[in-house]
């Protein structure tokens, strides 16, 4: 046996494991970038663009010329002049949106820490992380506690505007129907199983977002 087929024989195992390696790696790669555009396509559909229409529209939510800060001041010593009961309503609305993108911060921290923290360009090691949003969401329940402080939250929006016809379809936080297709067993599962770390962020921005679209409306509602 010559020189060369010795060599082949001995590099062999070496390509076939590189070979397998590579074929995990574009697996993993291609699981990711499915779960981006299953994400990409919820965002293009019914509740985000209720979301973009309100910040887009005079007539519903938040209007873009005004930052949340803005909208405050804007609406908080008008509302204040019409009632004192419902410059107190603001208040507590402020303060629930409040508690509520302090959770979803906290949520994305735990994720993070866990993951392995940081690079130096802030951006988080485990960013193709699958397993731990896996866990966290599911296996250790917080993604029931999310679905809770949603549902929690727009309870408290909606009560707020006594269920206004006019006003209710504004406040767009509200938890999604599985769909029946699904093999997803709860919203948790629909939501986050599998899912990499870098579409889990987006996910929890998307309710930040719907929290804070909501709270204008219902600040809106109370300057009527």
């Amino acid at each position: 046996m010559n020189h060369i087929a010795i060599f082949l024989l001995i590099i062999a195992p070496f390509a076939t494991l590189q070979s397998q390696k590579s074929k995990r790696q574009i697996h993993l790669l291609q699981k990711e970038n499915d779960s981006l555009r299953q994400e990409l396509q919820k965002c293009q559909t019914g509740f985000f663009q209720r979301l973009t229409e309100s910040l887009e529209s005079p007539k519903f939510g938040e209007n873009p010329k005004y930052s949340r800060a803005e909208l405050h001041a804007k609406l908080l010593p008008q509302i204040k002049l019409r009632s004192e009961e419902k410059h107190a309503q603001a208040l507590s609305i402020i303060a629930s949106t409040d508690r509520f993108i302090t959770y979803c911060g906290a949520l994305k921290a735990a994720l993070i820490q866990r993951t392995g923290g940081l690079n130096t360009t802030g951006q988080p090691l485990g960013a193709r992380d699958n397993k731990a949003s896996t866990q966290f969401f599911i296996e250790e329940k917080h993604g029931d506690e999310f679905k809770t402080k949603i549902e929690g939250l727009r309870s408290t929006f909606l009560n707020t505007i006594q269920n206004d016809p006019f006003f209710s379809p504004r406040i767009v936080i509200l938890i999604e129907t599985v769909p029946l297709e699904t093999k997803a067993k709860s919203w948790a599962e629909y939501k986050f199983m599998g899912i990499p770390l870098n579409a889990v962020f987006p996910i929890i921005g998307k309710y930040e977002s719907d929290a804070l679209g909501s709270e204008a409306a219902v600040l809106q509602y109370l300057n009527e």
